[in-house]
């Protein structure tokens, strides 16, 4: 595969992706290549759970204990799930995490499942809420080498591509896109460095 290659030609990438990609505006091998992340996380590490407010965004990850739908006045919505460590314990009291109005989320939460989640703890009376959190399901454990134990990348996601999709995607991109076809931005004068290497 070269940096040029179009994604649809590429039989690794299920049809139904590269559609997705190209609403997205990535048409070739490079695109995707060039998504860059937009924030990183620490993933050998996660954050404790939250005990109070703070304004700096936590990053946690847990188990699902419960996940349920409340209507609320009008034709709002509110999904709400409760995280707990994975020996089944609640940690520090509950940890709460809420969307509004994201009708796609309760499809895709649910109780058992492992979560990743990143936003900022607010006190609600009793309550430690993480409102609209930015959330990773992580499905399978063979997966863990790409979206848990590293520094883990965030990239830009839209309507049907999420971050964990294009990680993986770019993950596997990466392994097989030939490096002498990628392009240099930097005269080998000034940064000898293969390009290739810098987007590892």
């Amino acid at each position: 595969m070269d940096w040029e290659t179009p994604l649809k030609g590429l039989s690794w990438i299920p049809p139904q992706r590269i559609r997705q990609l190209g609403r997205f505006g990535m048409n070739i091998a490079g695109d995707l290549l060039s998504h860059f992340p937009r924030r990183w996380e620490d993933r050998n590490r996660f954050d404790h759970f939250p005990q109070g407010e703070s304004d700096t965004p936590v990053c946690v990850c847990g188990l699902v204990q419960s996940a349920s739908l409340r209507r609320l006045p009008g034709r709002a919505r509110m999904f709400e799930a409760t995280l707990v460590d994975e020996r089944g314990h609640l940690l520090a009291g509950h940890l709460t995490v809420r969307w509004f109005n994201l009708f796609w989320v309760e499809k895709v939460i649910a109780a058992g499942q492992r979560l990743v989640v990143f936003g900022k703890p607010k006190r609600r009376g009793r309550q430690i809420i993480i409102d609209q959190p930015e959330f990773e399901v992580v499905e399978d454990d063979n997966e863990t080498s790409i979206h848990l134990q590293r520094i883990t990348p965030i990239h830009r996601a839209t309507e049907g591509l999420s971050t964990k999709v294009i990680r993986w995607l770019i993950w596997e991109a990466l392994k097989r896109v030939n490096p002498a076809s990628i392009p240099n931005l930097i005269p080998p004068s000034l940064d000898s460095s293969p390009r290739a290497d810098a987007l590892r």
